[in-house]
C-alpha cells in the first residue's frame, strides 16, 4: 500500500529524539515549508509539520519536481482520481481506437496525430477544471501510439 511505503520511509528517517526528519517542500510559487511526507490521498499530499500537525495540500500546488518526488515516495504510478476516472477511460479508449484505425491504414498518420492531440487536449482541460495535473496521467495513457 502506498501510504505504508511512505510511513516506512518516515520511520527509517527517525532521529535520536524520536522525531522524523523533515524535508523542504516547494510549491509552484516558490514558497517552502519543512514537513515530512505521510502519503498521498487522491490528488492531495499529506504532510506532517514540525509541530506534529497534519496538512493536506493539493498535489497540483507543489512544484513539478516535488509532485514527482511525492508520487515516487508514495509508490510511483499516479492513481486516476475518481473525479477523472470516466474521462480518463474515455480518452484512453479513444486513443486505442485511433491507433487501431491508423494501423489498419484507415486513418492517415497526420489525421491520427491531429485527432490524438484533440483527445489529449480535451482530457487536459478536464484536469485543469478539477485542479489536477494531467502530465503524469497523460503519460500513463500514452501507450496508445502507432
Amino acid at each position: 500500500m502506498k501510504t505504508g511505503l511512505a510511513i516506512m520511509m518516515v520511520a527509517g528517517c527517525t532521529l535520536w529524539g524520536g522525531r522524523a526528519c523533515a524535508d523542504v517542500w516547494t510549491n509552484v510559487a516558490g514558497r517552502t515549508i519543512e514537513a515530512t511526507l505521510v502519503g498521498l490521498e487522491g490528488n492531495a499530499v499529506l504532510l506532517r509539520m514540525k509541530d506534529d500537525s497534519l496538512m493536506y495540500l493539493p498535489l497540483m500546488s507543489l512544484a513539478e519536481n516535488e509532485r514527482k518526488r511525492a508520487q515516487q515516495a508514495a509508490g510511483g504510478q499516479p492513481e486516476v482520481p475518481d473525479a477523472l476516472r470516466v474521462n480518463f477511460d474515455q480518452c484512453r479508449r479513444t486513443l486505442e481506437r485511433l491507433q487501431q484505425l491508423c494501423h489498419a491504414g484507415v486513418l492517415p498518420s497526420a489525421e491520427y496525430a491531429a485527432r490524438r492531440q484533440v483527445a489529449l487536449n480535451s482530457f487536459s482541460a478536464v484536469c485543469r477544471r478539477e485542479f489536477i495535473d494531467s502530465t503524469d496521467l497523460v503519460q500513463k495513457m500514452n501507450g496508445a501510439q502507432p
